[in-house]
């Protein structure tokens, strides 16, 4: 068993879902890409990947906004 908290993985994958449902134009992979500027994701610890998308959520938000 890993000392990971397992709980990260409903966090990580609503926060997904909620971005994904905005944007349903995009495929998974151009929206995961999308979220680290088009870098490698592979690395990223699971809180910055929510970081990145309440940073991309506000971002994609104010470029709707007239």
């Amino acid at each position: 068993m890993s000392g990971r908290d397992a709980d990260r993985i409903t966090a990580v994958m609503d926060a997904i879902e909620s971005i994904w449902c905005q944007h349903p134009e995009l495929r998974l992979g151009q929206l995961l890409m999308g979220l680290n500027d088009g870098k490698d994701i592979f690395f990223i610890e699971e809180d910055r990947l929510l970081a990145l998308i309440e940073e991309k959520k506000k971002a994609w938000d104010k470029k709707k906004q007239p």
